[in-house]
């Protein structure tokens, strides 16, 4: 009803050649094969089948005729069906022959079966063109993203190395092998780009190769000074923060740092008080000093990211800070007395350098710059008050300082038919009769 053909054929390490099973549609029962290795596994070892039907390419639904079961002397370790979803079923390189059947055992194994019953007639044979023990695949130290920066070495490693397995590495074709015999393995990093390597293992005195376990090598160009965008120049007026805001051009997921000098020998730290100014820089890599004693500094800043290295020495994007000392205001006579009807200008002497604001008020803009400010003829007594500054240029401003201008005097009236005066007054008998404020109706508002 049904049995196997060539039985030796599994085991015989040639793919051209196979073990055929075949058992009757329906029958109860199953064709099986049996290999049996020298000595157990390794833990975490898988196993791996080469199988082919005879005709159509298989698929978890056609190997559902099929068990796989692995053993540790006389005790099952597993027991899969082949449409189980642990099975990893895959073609060869070729893309056409036999195709290969694997999943990782749950426990250390010293021999195989492959049993094939066809009940639900799916496949009507099953040719078993080898049977293999596979070594667990290797993983590679620091993760599969490696990066370095162009012109800079790198090495790749296999994590925990097995002194008993040996490992091969290859280039992207997963063909062309790069070291043999190697834990580990430096890869060219002249040219920039994202390069792929992969590395397999195979236990001593076995020719069956793991599966290749893949390694992505990014090798970055390094960024420079055009890639930042920052003020060059920056004021600070008095005891003011200086702040600096980079931004970056072409880098994705930008991180900034700060250096005092051109060749990053002295990189600053948030928090950090150098010669009594201190230093804060915030997750954006935005600068901010106070502290600075008046005078230019420069600082400078470099950038990486997910695709450029940090500026090399000498090639970071300087920064100047222009610290200025308080401001004082211009020297100004505070008090004036003038009385209606005459025009007032009131002089100011700035500090070396600095131009003299006029201002009406404490918050509003400027009214008026120069060293005088002429006020038109007050027309109605009272004191009026207005504020003078100096400032720098660059935008460093004195505080405001107050005059106070005293009218006095007679009301001028806007116009010769305004009266300029008047006589108010109730007659006897009017006990509650009064006139308030009186000058009033005369002037002119």
């Amino acid at each position: 009803i049904g049995g196997v053909t060539n039985p030796f054929n599994a085991i015989d390490n040639d793919p051209a050649t196979a073990a055929t099973l075949t058992t009757a549609v329906s029958v109860a029962g199953y064709a099986q094969v049996n290999a049996v290795f020298p000595g157990l596994s390794a833990p975490g070892d898988s196993v791996r089948f080469l199988l082919s039907g005879p005709s159509a390419l298989l698929s978890l639904q056609l190997l559902n005729d099929v068990t796989f079961v692995t053993y540790n002397g006389s005790t099952i370790v597993d027991n899969i069906n082949g449409s189980s979803a642990l099975i990893h079923l895959e073609l060869l390189s070729s893309g056409s022959g036999p195709q290969a059947v694997s999943f990782k055992s749950s426990g250390v194994f010293d021999h195989v079966e492959v049993r094939f019953g066809a009940l639900a007639g799916a496949l009507s044979s099953l040719n078993v063109h080898d049977i293999q023990r596979i070594a667990a695949g290797p993983s590679v130290d620091q993760g599969t993203l490696r990066t370095t920066c162009l012109n800079t070495p790198i090495t790749l490693n296999v994590l925990n190395p097995d002194a008993s397995l040996t490992y091969k590495w290859y280039d992207s074709t997963q063909t062309t092998v790069v070291a043999s015999n190697a834990t580990s393995y430096s890869p060219p990093v002249d040219v920039t780009g994202s390069f792929r390597y992969y590395v397999s293992a195979t236990r001593q005195n076995c020719t069956t190769e793991s599966a290749k376990a893949l390694v992505t090598v990014q090798v970055n160009n390094f960024a420079t000074a055009a890639n930042i965008t920052l003020a060059d120049t920056t004021i600070a007026c008095g005891n003011t923060t200086a702040v600096i805001t980079p931004a970056a051009t072409g880098i994705t997921n930008p991180v900034f740092k700060w250096y005092e000098d051109a060749a990053k020998t002295k990189p600053i730290a948030n928090g950090a008080v150098i010669s009594g100014a201190t230093f804060a820089i915030d997750g954006a890599g935005k600068l901010s000093v106070t502290g600075l004693t008046p005078g230019n500094h420069t600082y400078y800043a470099s950038v990486s990211g997910d695709n450029f290295c940090e500026n090399a020495a000498n090639d970071l994007k300087a920064a100047t800070i222009a610290a200025a000392a308080v401001l004082a205001p211009p020297q100004v006579i505070q008090t004036y007395t003038v009385t209606t009807g005459l025009p007032l200008t009131i002089q100011a002497t700035p500090a070396p350098g600095a131009i003299v604001l006029w201002y009406a008020d404490t918050t509003k803009a400027a009214v008026d710059t120069g060293n005088s400010l002429t006020l038109p003829p007050f027309t109605n007594p009272g004191t009026y008050t207005y504020f003078v500054g100096d400032s720098l240029p660059g935008g460093c401003v004195s505080y405001r300082l107050p005059i106070t201008i005293n009218v006095t005097g007679p009301v001028i009236p806007t116009n010769c038919n305004e009266p300029t005066s008047q006589v108010t007054g109730t007659t006897l008998g009017c006990v509650l009769c009064s006139v308030t404020a009186p000058n009033n109706d005369i002037d002119a508002d």
